[in-house]
């Protein structure tokens, strides 16, 4: 059974078409890391696990490297005019529903939890629709179509039976994923650390089939 990325309405977001050229092809120009820093590490740390019954959720850097990572969170950070103490740490979230029926899946304060070594502090998803709603942060028209397209200005995703997400979400700081100890949901669920290549992580995005989600 092959999963279907969702088309946009207001709580379903799109993955594939409408995303930003600097977190989709590395060798294009634009905002992010210059085109000598777009060398993407081939194998890279993931948290794999259920976020809702039935919805499989894999976490992963934007690009896999700190340096190109953080240039891209600043950049971002910049056009959303987050000054640096403010600024937020950008990651991928994939969301494949498995259940029989259509799932929601919470995106604002809290939702999901990193903790970055033993006894520290955990740092937490941030929603950036609080932030614009508050008057924190600014979307200009141009950004917000592909935030919007990426979950990024939502709260929840309501993800019908059979389809996924690919999405853009926020923390209050950058963590690596291989350093940190624990990910997990505002419910306690754990998921897990996987290594996964670059190659691999793009064909979930491109032809999400359920043998490859078994296999995670």
């Amino acid at each position: 059974m092959v999963l279907v990325t969702a088309s946009i309405s207001v709580t379903v977001v799109a993955a594939v078409l409408l995303t930003t050229p600097w977190l989709r092809a590395p060798w294009r120009t634009g905002p992010g890391p210059s085109q000598a820093r777009r060398f993407l590490a081939d194998e890279m740390p993931v948290w794999v696990g259920e976020l809702e019954p039935g919805v499989l959720g894999v976490l992963g850097p934007v690009w896999g490297q700190d340096e190109p990572d953080l240039e891209h969170d600043r950049r971002l950070n910049e056009q959303l005019g987050l000054e640096a103490e403010q600024g937020l740490a950008w990651y991928h979230l994939l969301l494949f529903n498995r259940a029989e029926e259509a799932r929601d899946v919470s995106l604002a304060d809290g939702a999901l939890r990193i903790r970055p070594s033993v006894g520290a502090e955990r740092v937490e998803l941030r929603s950036l629709a609080g932030l614009v709603a508050r008057g924190e942060a600014q979307v200009a028209p141009s950004l917000a179509a592909v935030l919007s397209a990426r979950g990024a200005l939502s709260e929840t995703v309501e993800i019908p039976a059979g389809w996924m997400a690919d999405l853009l979400v926020a923390f209050d700081r950058h963590v690596p994923l291989g350093e940190a100890v624990e990910v997990a949901t505002r419910q306690g669920a754990a998921l897990e650390q996987r290594p996964m290549t670059r190659r691999d992580l793009d064909r979930l995005v491109e032809d999400p089939d359920r043998a490859l989600l078994e296999d995670l």
